[in-house]
């Protein structure tokens, strides 16, 4: 069985079976039904992002658009990144 699958299998073969609901709480963009791949996430999806009730997001790519990544940090976690402060790492626990 492969890793990713174990939990869940776990889980719905337990007694909380009944209690379970069937949403993965991801927000995935797809430009067509019959992509196969889901859309890269850019400065230009975020209030989407922070509009929808899903808790995580696929997919980003560092190559692509990393401001994306950096309005999320700073409105989740207060915190503005610069690029040295992303290469200097002293201050991280």
């Amino acid at each position: 069985m492969p890793d990713e699958l174990f939990f869940q299998t776990v889980l719905l073969n337990s007694p909380l079976r009944d209690t379970i609901v069937n949403d993965d709480l991801k927000h995935i963009q797809w430009s067509t039904p019959t992509s196969a791949h889901p859309d890269i996430f850019s400065k230009e999806d975020f209030e989407k992002l922070n509009r929808s009730p899903k808790l995580f997001a696929r997919k980003f790519d560092t190559k692509h658009d990393t401001v994306i990544l950096d309005l999320i940090d700073q409105h989740i976690l207060g915190v503005i990144n610069t690029p040295t402060e992303r290469l200097d790492c002293g201050n991280c626990n």
